[in-house]
């Protein structure tokens, strides 16, 4: 009878590591998932001002769209697009930082990183 009370307590202390263990590693894919979906975006919205010669009321309408089909709130996403007007083949760069905190129990926070494109504009 005492093996079968040792056997559950083992059970409980592995099952509770496991758990702890997969719940981790769901947050860690959630958060590489919100940095590959900001660095799409930034790289879509960086193309996008380079076709129109740096920043526009158009390029800002359409970053809006294009969060939204990556899945992001665009109440939470910072846009900084410089300079906002470049000539025919000047570096325009994109960087857009999206305010999102992965917790992990309560110990610590993981912020995504600003994501930085840099495009050589086609506009102008």
């Amino acid at each position: 009878m005492r093996h079968k009370g040792q056997a559950m307590v083992e059970f409980a202390v592995v099952i509770g590591i496991a758990l702890l263990l997969a719940i981790g590693a769901i947050q860690v894919l959630h958060a590489y998932y919100l940095t590959r979906q900001t660095r799409a975006a930034a790289e879509e919205i960086a193309s996008l001002a380079a076709t129109h010669g740096g920043d526009s009321e158009e390029v800002r309408a359409r970053a809006t769209e294009i969060l939204d089909l990556h899945r992001l709130d665009p109440s939470r996403a910072e846009l900084e697009i410089v300079p906002s007007f470049a000539p025919y083949l000047e570096p325009i760069t994109v960087t857009l930082s999206y305010g999102a905190v992965i917790r992990f129990y309560g110990l610590f926070d993981l912020p995504i990183p600003p994501q930085r494109v840099l495009r050589l504009s086609e506009g102008g």
